[in-house]
């Protein structure tokens, strides 16, 4: 006959109170591996099509929430891209209601690509460039800050410019 010995049944004890906690409270053994609930990425997709020195459609962001920017220009002669985390914020620190837009991102020059950032409250006020022209190298389609704190793309040339720009958040 086998007799236990008191740390051997004591273990028994401790293994099997704590099991019987555990199913007592809801856990399973495979919930408490399984692995955390993420929310899905949220996204957005908007296509352009400026005429000539025109502006996009205003794009609104989520709020108090990074949002990943990502701005392609299609066409041939002026295909480009940048991309950009930007935070639309609202808080209640001095003065009340502190709101802004804060941005750290890249964007395409003629030379090695520029990482840049900004921060602004106004509209206007330029973002990244998606393309450059081939002659003299100025941008000819760039991101900047759109009324109401959102965003837009704006051709700068004598050209119709397409292309996209997706969010996710």
């Amino acid at each position: 006959m086998t007799r236990f010995t008191g740390s051997t049944w004591s273990r028994c004890v401790c293994l099997l109170s704590v099991f019987l906690i555990g199913i007592s409270m809801g856990v399973s053994p495979q919930s408490a591996l399984a692995a955390p609930k993420v929310p899905p990425v949220q996204s957005l997709v908007v296509e352009y099509n400026i005429l000539p020195f025109e502006y996009s459609e205003n794009i609104p962001l989520v709020v108090n929430q990074p949002v990943l920017v990502m701005a392609a220009n299609t066409g041939v002669i002026a295909a480009g891209l940048t991309q950009v985390t930007m935070l639309h914020f609202v808080n209640d620190a001095t003065p009340p209601n502190n709101e802004g837009l804060t941005w750290l991102g890249l964007e395409p020059a003629p030379t090695p690509t520029v990482v840049f950032g900004g921060s602004v409250g106004g509209q206007g006020v330029h973002i990244a460039n998606l393309a450059y022209s081939n002659f003299g190298f100025q941008h000819i389609v760039a991101l900047e800050t759109g009324p109401g704190y959102t965003i837009r793309i704006y051709n700068n040339s004598p050209l119709t410019l397409k292309g996209y720009v997706k969010l996710m958040w």
